[in-house]
């Protein structure tokens, strides 16, 4: 942690000096909200690799298709994109962006790649690019089950236990 001394012009006169640290502790009221605004610098980084076709989004329909490239719930982020070498280093690339910037560090251990009708060699060779774990549709993802039957009641199992 990076200390220094620092203080505060309260009413136009400084207050004693103190230590100023760098980072936030978990149990500040503060910490969700600034880290929303972390995240969505990530955001933006995500929707300017789109913007500049350096990441190729899942595009839905035929007709006004709309393409969906991340979506972002406080910390997690779900990327959908097309099975090219280049969205998994343009991926790779605004992650090591991102640490590098902002002083906050990506759980690579944390991070799962999975397929959709994608060959199981090269999820292994690209899982192993982002230094993340191999997962297999269906999978939770905010406690809901993605790549699931809705029309099956046990599709809505882990919403129900958890209310």
């Amino acid at each position: 942690m990076c200390t220094t001394t620092t203080s505060i012009v309260v009413n136009g006169s400084p207050t004693y000096v103190f230590p100023f640290k760098k980072g936030l502790r978990q149990v500040d009221h503060l910490s969700p909200f600034l880290f929303l605004l972390e995240a969505e610098r990530l955001n933006v980084m995500m929707s300017v690799m789109v913007w500049s076709n350096l990441f190729i989004g899942y595009r839905t329909g035929s007709v006004n298709s709309t393409v969906i490239s991340h979506v972002q719930f406080a910390d997690d982020m779900l990327l959908l994109g097309v099975k090219i070498w280049a969205n998994v280093w343009a991926f790779r690339v605004v992650l090591v962006l991102f640490e590098a910037m902002f002083g906050l560090k990506v759980n690579f251990n944390k991070s799962m790649l999975v397929e959709v009708n994608i060959v199981d060699y090269w999820l292994v060779e690209a899982t192993s690019d982002l230094r993340g774990s191999m997962g297999k549709v269906p999978f939770l993802y905010l406690g809901l089950l993605i790549g699931g039957d809705p029309r099956h009641l046990s599709f809505w199992d882990p919403v129900l236990t958890r209310i």
